[in-house]
């Protein structure tokens, strides 16, 4: 009887690659800060406000957008079309380093019409603005720095409970296990309100970028940073053992073969011991077209490059019918 394969997904990005900082949608928009390997859903876009009242984005994340990414780097331009059918472009480029995540970003009116009396014709808008929402269960009853201004823990009647031109501000979790700092480019009006709506609850910070009728002769611009620090807080765990369940018996040794293959201790083990489990490489190179890299378009025969050493202790625990445990590791390589 074969035995289970466990998968063992170890990590899909090669080791030459520098840690993710946040994660966008598919309009350049802001979905989550990473940080000591948590993702937190940090959201962030432009939006407008009508002098209605009605509020809309400028990075709307869906099939008939027509945002485009510039190559691999998070670079996105795109057009928005409004209800009322008015329009706007936006940049958001994206830089991330160990500083945390930049925004070099711009936005503008689409004028109504072509010709120059266009330009006399505005969006009639209450505010063009960047917004950031925070999950409010993370950093419920925290507060605002350097301020002190608490983050409220019950609903506020009036929604908006801070309020100030600043260059810079702090967010603290009560705990004070995440701190999310954010520097703006200039110092610019900012409110955080207590969001309660159909999308769903958290700390917004609006950014205002403009204010009152948008003409097309005033292009908007805004530099924006965020650091996302901290650890989550610890949750206790609880281990039980049920005795009467048995998954299955393991009787013998196991191994992590993946690496010094080539090892006398290897070959040892390998030869004289009862294996139950075996990690072992098995590098993709190993399999790749000898003709082309497209092997359905070459349509040559996809034999393994000569690679004995790899390939002969997973021989050798087939025989011995052991458990294999497989994982990806990179981009090239496979364990088995």
């Amino acid at each position: 009887m074969n035995k289970p394969t466990a998968l063992l997904l170890c990590g899909l990005v090669p080791a030459c690659f520098a840690a993710e900082r946040a994660t966008y949608d598919s309009a350049g928009g802001l979905t989550a800060l990473i940080a000591n390997n948590v993702e937190l859903p940090v959201r962030g876009e432009f939006r407008v406000t009508f002098a209605g009242g009605v509020s809309a984005t400028l990075q709307p994340d869906d099939q008939r957008s027509s945002a485009a990414r510039e190559g691999p780097a998070p670079h996105w331009t795109g057009t928005a079309v409004f209800p009322n059918g008015t329009k706007a472009t936006y940049t958001a480029n994206w830089t991330e380093s160990d500083a945390g995540v930049t925004l070099d970003g711009t936005t503008a009116p689409v004028a109504a019409f072509p010709g120059p009396a266009a330009a006399r014709f505005p969006l009639d808008l209450a505010s063009v603005d960047y917004v950031v929402d925070l999950p409010r269960d993370t950093f419920i009853g925290g507060k605002i720095e350097p301020s002190g201004t608490a983050l409220p823990v019950a609903r506020p009647e009036a929604p908006a409970f801070f309020r100030d031109t600043v260059g810079a501000l702090t967010l603290v979790d009560a705990k004070g296990n995440w701190t999310l700092a954010l520097s703006l480019d200039q110092p610019r009006p900012v409110a955080i309100t207590d969001r309660w709506d159909k999308d769903g609850r958290s700390y917004r910070v609006t950014i205002q970028l403009h204010q009152g009728p948008w003409l097309v002769s005033q292009p908007v611009k805004l530099g924006l940073a965020l650091k996302l620090s901290g650890t989550p807080a610890p949750v206790a765990a609880h281990l039980t053992v049920n005795p009467a369940e048995k998954l299955g018996p393991f009787d013998g040794f196991g191994g992590n073969y993946r690496i010094f293959m080539d090892s006398p201790v290897t070959d040892y083990t390998l030869k004289n011991l009862h294996l139950a489990w075996a990690r072992l490489s098995f590098d993709a190179l190993a399999w790749v077209c000898r003709g082309s890299s497209a092997c359905g378009s070459c349509r040559k025969p996809i034999t393994p490059i000569p690679t004995s050493s790899p390939m002969a202790p997973s021989a050798a625990t087939s025989r011995r019918n052991a458990g294999r445990i497989s994982s990806t590791c990179s981009g090239a390589t496979w364990s088995i």
